[in-house]
């Protein structure tokens, strides 16, 4: 049993808001697993921020006239902001813009240096004679070698996805300035020997059998197998960690060298605010804490290759004396990697102006409902499709199931248990007395509801999101089917007690179905335990000991409860269908 866990989700850029692909496959997974662990009562802390260096805030920096910093600041308040709305939690959500994260990067590269890890070369790089500046990939456009096609980045091309060496770029040209005046020119730069770690990787990870085989495939079937190369370590760009190394003060550590360590530094952060310096090495540094990282696909090879061997090296580093001085940082236990959350069969790419930012559906749309639908479609073995209309089917269905269970059971107790559902001991002794029929079709439903449970918690612990929720919405369409079987609505002009005691059953899986339910929706999870349950049997129970716990200490309900949901129309969908093309076009 971990004593501590850590739940991360990757650092978003601060450069432009964040879509629903986003979403999809990192930060809703986390949250419904954090959400998980904070129900079984674990030590758990949920670790985000932004990624605040690199050339791509270079650009929006330069694109929208704004110091990096003003830029970093807007958009990390949008994101807590609307993550906030979405009901995603974080323990902790700052930058790598602190001093804490220079310490730290900066500690992690003596530790290199001082190995002999960093080995200095001289290569060419393009040069941009207008601007007076060397290039970095992402300053450098043209078309795509392999697949001809216009407006291809100098390291990948969005439309076939080939990565690129900017030198093959057929007509490249200075994204700043957007001139042809390039030539390659000889720079100096440290390089990290990632290929010494090969072994100690390998080895690694062909002892992790229960990871994700995306990430398996990714780090062992595509780089180790390839082996593993030297990678430039330093940028000639002014977004980043200074180089503590005299002859490098023009440069700054690459982003995807200290951006990873990012989730230590911001976490250091965090306690160093709270007065507690004490509790970060007592989650970091813990050798019995587990670490989960999700991430996307596109950051497998840095989260299982590039950063485990910094945090190898620096586990195992010396000091400038040759001692050892360091307590080791932590290992990732597992990286549930997603696969990307397409729109309407074509790739998210709010460059291209096709996305779903999450601050326009969160405006428009039940929370709720977003997590549900986006859960459904979690690209957990390969990629998915959002699609609008499809969107809507789903949440009407959860709508006719969850919505209408509510709606009726509800009612009913309003008119036959004067608004308040009783509570009982054991389920046997509540039904003792009732017809054998009636009395079977209420331990079934019990059973299989127990049952649900049980299965729901397996797939979150499993990481298998989307089950968990099929297996949430079975138990729905169950509890529907339990009440048109037993009819508690005609029941009661012939027997009230026995009507009575189903919709005491009901009441009981209304409540431990919130429970359950609260890591996928908990906005609705609240409305459920607040309507039904009084604050200090709210305060006792969570996921972790609702199984068998049944006498409920319920709140009377005096007003006719609300709706948990409305319906999406065709002419929501209509609308929204019109400004994705409007968008597109």
């Amino acid at each position: 049993m971990w004593k501590k866990k850590i739940i991360t989700s990757a650092l978003p850029y601060p450069n432009g808001p964040l879509h629903l692909g986003h979403v999809a496959w990192v930060y809703l997974p986390a949250d419904i697993y954090f959400r998980y662990c904070k129900a079984l009562g674990e030590e758990v802390i949920h670790v985000c921020g932004t990624d605040d260096h690199g050339v791509a805030l270079e650009l929006a920096s330069e694109k929208y006239g704004k110091p990096v910093s003003e830029l970093v600041g807007e958009y990390r308040e949008s994101y807590k902001k609307w993550m906030e709305k979405m009901g995603i939690e974080f323990s902790i959500f700052y930058g790598t813009d602190t001093p804490q994260h220079e310490e730290i990067v900066h500690d992690f590269f003596r530790k290199l240096y001082h190995q002999n890890l960093l080995e200095e070369r001289v290569i060419k790089q393009m040069y941009c004679n207008t601007d007076n500046k060397f290039l970095p990939d992402r300053y450098i456009i043209g078309t795509c070698p392999k697949c001809k096609t216009p407006g291809a980045n100098g390291d990948q091309c969005e439309s076939c996805g080939s990565m690129i060496d900017p030198e093959t770029l057929i007509d490249p040209h200075c994204k700043t300035c957007g001139g042809n005046n390039l030539e390659l020119k000889e720079s100096k730069h440290l390089f990290f020997l990632l290929d010494k770690f090969q072994n100690n990787l390998k080895e690694r990870l062909e002892t992790k059998s229960d990871w994700k085989q995306n990430v398996l495939s990714t780090s062992l079937g595509k780089w180790i197998k390839d082996s593993l190369q030297p990678r430039c370590y330093t940028r000639d760009i002014k977004c980043g960690i200074s180089v503590p190394l005299e002859g490098f003060e023009e440069k700054t550590i690459y982003v995807w060298f200290e951006a990873p360590i990012g989730y230590i530094s911001i976490t250091k952060k965090y306690f160093d605010d709270l007065g507690k310096p004490e509790l970060f090495e007592q989650y970091w540094k813990d050798p019995e804490t587990e670490l989960i990282e999700f991430i996307g696909k596109d950051n497998i090879v840095f989260h299982s290759i590039i950063r485990p061997s910094l945090l190898m090296a620096y586990n195992n580093g010396v000091n400038k004396d040759g001692e050892t001085n360091n307590t080791p940082y932590l290992l990732p236990t597992n990286i549930p990697a997603n696969e990307f959350v397409n729109l309407e069969g074509k790739k998210f790419s709010t460059s291209r102006g096709r996305a779903v930012r999450l601050n326009d559906i969160v405006e428009n749309y039940n929370p709720d409902y977003i997590r549900y639908y986006l859960t459904s479609i979690i690209p957990e073995n390969q990629d998915s499709d959002f699609k609008r209309k499809e969107f809507q089917d789903k949440c009407n269905n959860l709508c006719d199931t969850l919505g209408n269970l509510f709606s009726r059971v509800m009612n009913l107790c309003i008119k036959y248990c004067d608004g308040k559902f009783e509570s009982f001991d054991s389920v046997e002794s509540y039904i003792a007395g009732l017809d054998p029929q009636l009395q079977s079709l209420i331990t079934d439903f019990v059973w299989h509801s127990l049952t649900a449970n049980t299965t729901i918690i397996w797939h979150l612990r499993q990481f298998q999101f989307r089950e968990g929720q099929l297996a949430l919405m079975d138990s729905f369409s169950a509890a529907n089917k339990f009440v048109n079987d037993t009819k508690p609505r005609e029941l009661v002009k012939t027997d009230l007690v026995a009507s009575q005691k189903i919709l005491g059953i009901l009441g009981w899986y209304l409540v431990t179905s919130a429970y359950t339910m609260e890591a996928y929706l908990p906005f609705t999870s609240k409305t459920l335990i607040d309507t039904l349950v009084s604050p200090e049997t709210k305060k006792n129970n969570n996921i972790g000991n609702i199984q068998n716990h049944v006498n409920w200490d319920y709140l009377t309900i005096v007003d006719k409860p609300e709706y948990l949901f409305i319906k999406i129309t065709d002419e929501q969908m209509e609308q929204e269908m019109n400004k994705l093309t409007e968008t597109i076009a």
